[in-house]
């Protein structure tokens, strides 16, 4: 699922890569995107494009309702369809007069890698969409210093690997006018330390379900089964919501090192209790780092 958006002086550049098509295209902007970013027409000549997946809406007391794509014609205000939307999905809004705003799930899982320059940018969810990491100038020296020194092997969340190309953040959007682009930022309020009682509990405990459930498929699905309290808590609502028969679980037993052999002994025999516990079935998948 690709989808590209090119603002300025970029917008007068074809796109060479395969499987890309124009879907707009302006005086100094042009979306480019493949099959499975969908098209949507609003009221008033507003369009919209939809790369990802909405999975649910949020109503205001919080409660997740299903959705289709096609139910972005409902939330047509970039400025609050991050907040009201729950999934995956960049969706770039274009308004009548040509300005186009694009905004990310609020917790910006479907990443957003761009350029900027003096002539305008380019925005994509594919880094192979980006100029400047197919020719890169130079690579960022904190990004590779993070990914060398931090667990987990990767750039910070608004940086990637190459100079000039960034990600945006949680919280950012962007909103293009008159050729040009600007990514904003929403400020940061952090929520007030209060005491939490028995009931706070029980309101995570709903939420928490309600966020599974929405994700859940009617037919087979399949946990990457950790042991760990993530991955079992959500084994353990889909066995409440589906049921055992609908749910199966997936471990990697690990031979790190001709040395230390198999490293995750303790994961292995956790899983097996939870599934055992559960009654779904755990498939124990070999993998040879060696």
């Amino acid at each position: 699922m690709k989808m590209r958006i090119a603002v300025g002086m970029a917008a007068a550049t074809a796109v060479t890569n395969e499987g890309l098509r124009t879907r707009y295209s302006g005086p100094a902007l042009r979306i480019e995107g493949d099959d499975q970013v969908v098209q949507l027409a609003g009221e008033g000549g507003t369009q919209v494009f939809l790369a990802g997946r909405p999975i649910a809406l949020r109503s205001a007391d919080g409660v997740l309702r299903a959705v289709k794509p096609t139910d972005a014609l409902r939330v047509m205000n970039a400025d609050t369809c991050r907040d009201t939307w729950e999934g995956r999905f960049v969706m770039a809004v274009v308004h009548p007069d040509g300005s186009c705003d694009i905004v990310c799930d609020r917790y910006g899982q479907r990443e957003v890698y761009y350029e900027l320059g003096s002539e305008g940018g380019v925005f994509a969810t594919d880094l192979s969409l980006v100029p400047g990491a197919l020719r890169p100038s130079g690579y960022d020296q904190a990004a590779l210093a993070h990914a060398m020194m931090i667990y987990g092997f990767r750039p910070p969340k608004r940086h990637t690997f190459y100079k000039g190309v960034r990600r945006l953040g949680v919280d950012q959007q962007v909103r293009v006018r008159n050729g040009r682009a600007q990514v904003l930022t929403k400020p940061f309020r952090p929520a007030p330390a209060q005491p939490y009682a028995e009931h706070d509990l029980e309101r995570y405990a709903d939420a928490f379900i309600d966020a599974v459930g929405v994700r859940a498929s009617a037919g087979d699905n399949v946990v990457s089964l950790s042991s760990g309290w993530d991955s079992t808590a959500v084994l353990s609502c889909l066995v409440k919501l589906l049921g055992p028969s609908k749910v199966k679980a997936a471990i990697v037993r690990m031979q790190y090192a001709h040395r230390s052999g198999m490293i995750n002994n303790f994961e292995i025999e956790r899983a097996t209790a939870f599934a055992k516990h559960y009654d779904v079935d755990l498939q124990i998948v070999d993998c040879d780092y060696r």
